[in-house]
């Protein structure tokens, strides 16, 4: 054989072999596309077959424990929750008769949970399992909208507030037996002030400035009568 057929063969064969190679890739590619589908198809089959006994479809991790769980209640309603790998609810997703609801948390419980209810009314709590943040709005006809900020310590039972409303804004202090002993208040009607109550929830400081910017002090006793300061 002479070294110009040697070359030639050598060519050819590396001609063959990278057309070998291509169709090797081209039937690993078909292999992966094909048990892709087989395995989408199975596990379509088995969440339709589970759908059809308990509604409820579970995907585990490698050690067999269920991560995530999709399904619906006997109502109909439906829910994803996402599982750390002991079990416990760190994402939860859900809507019912009371509207849509995010739920994230810690292993330990604590966490945020946003609500949507059906007429477009929303809230959100950041509870750190004592100390928490409400965020409130409410939808409605004018004189019934409303949405406020509470801060608040459940472990020591004292909260703030920040609220608007069709009638005015209102910042509130609460203390610990739940009364409110200072309230300040700007109404619509251009009127704003201070009113400090007694533990007892009545009002006996009251210094606000009307409409027309004139300054008023009142100092009412326990029964909600003026005095002379």
């Amino acid at each position: 054989m002479t070294d110009q057929q040697k070359i030639d063969d050598a060519e050819s064969f590396s001609i063959r072999a990278a057309a070998m190679e291509r169709t090797i890739r081209k039937l690993r590619v078909a292999v992966f596309a094909l048990a892709t589908c087989q395995t989408l198809w199975f596990l379509l089959g088995a969440a339709q077959q589970e759908n059809q006994k308990a509604s409820r479809f579970t995907i585990i991790d490698k050690a067999g424990k269920p991560r995530i769980e999709m399904g619906t209640d006997d109502a109909g309603n439906p829910s994803i929750n996402i599982k750390n790998q002991d079990g416990v609810n760190l994402i939860s997703m859900h809507t019912d008769i009371f509207g849509s609801f995010i739920d994230v948390s810690a292993a330990n419980g604590r966490g945020s949970v946003l609500q949507v209810t059906p007429d477009g009314s929303s809230s959100l709590l950041l509870d750190a399992g004592g100390p928490n943040i409400r965020m409130v709005t409410l939808t409605g006809p004018p004189q019934q909208r409303s949405s406020y900020i509470a801060v608040a310590d459940d472990d020591v039972k004292s909260q703030a507030w920040i609220a608007t409303q069709s009638g005015g804004s209102v910042i509130e202090i609460d203390d610990k037996n739940g009364t409110e002993p200072v309230i300040l208040y700007a109404d619509e009607d251009g009127t704003s002030g201070v009113a400090v109550r007694d533990k007892n929830g009545i009002e006996r400081i009251q210094a606000l400035i009307d409409p027309n910017g004139n300054p008023k002090l009142r100092v009412l006793d326990k029964d909600g009568k003026e005095v002379e300061p």
